[in-house]
């Protein structure tokens, strides 16, 4: 009878534990934490939850978890400006190297005619 009672109490303290906590619950640091995350997936720059998280409960462990996110966010942003940059650098390069290849190829041409009337001078007896 009382591994019974133990096995009921422990399947009850399971079922509990794998659904989580009702809002009422639930530490209100964590709440803001939790609806920063939200936020984040909604596609919102910098959530507002986060920037109350951070004012309100400086201390708390969320806080800091919404630090370390906002910055990675904030180095994702700067990577991104980066590559933005890097690519227009790389559309004018290329631009660049196409005008340069036009050139030498022209060069190439003008060598090669000039090659041809060194060629015709000195058959002529110049």
């Amino acid at each position: 009878m009382r591994v019974s009672s133990y096995l009921c109490l422990l399947l009850l303290l399971c079922g509990c534990a794998a659904r989580p906590l009702p809002a009422f619950l639930t530490p209100k640091d964590q709440q803001l934490f939790v609806q920063g995350m939200v936020e984040l997936e909604a596609n919102v720059e910098k959530p507002a939850a986060f920037v109350t998280l951070q004012q309100v409960y400086p201390q708390s462990s969320w806080t800091q978890k919404a630090q370390t996110i906002s910055a990675l966010l904030e180095t994702i942003r700067d990577q991104q400006k980066s590559l933005s940059r890097l690519e227009r650098d790389k559309a004018s390069y290329r631009q660049e190297n196409k005008t340069l290849k036009q050139k030498i190829d022209s060069l190439e041409a003008d060598r090669k005619k000039l090659k041809q009337l060194l060629i015709d001078f000195e058959r002529r007896g110049g």
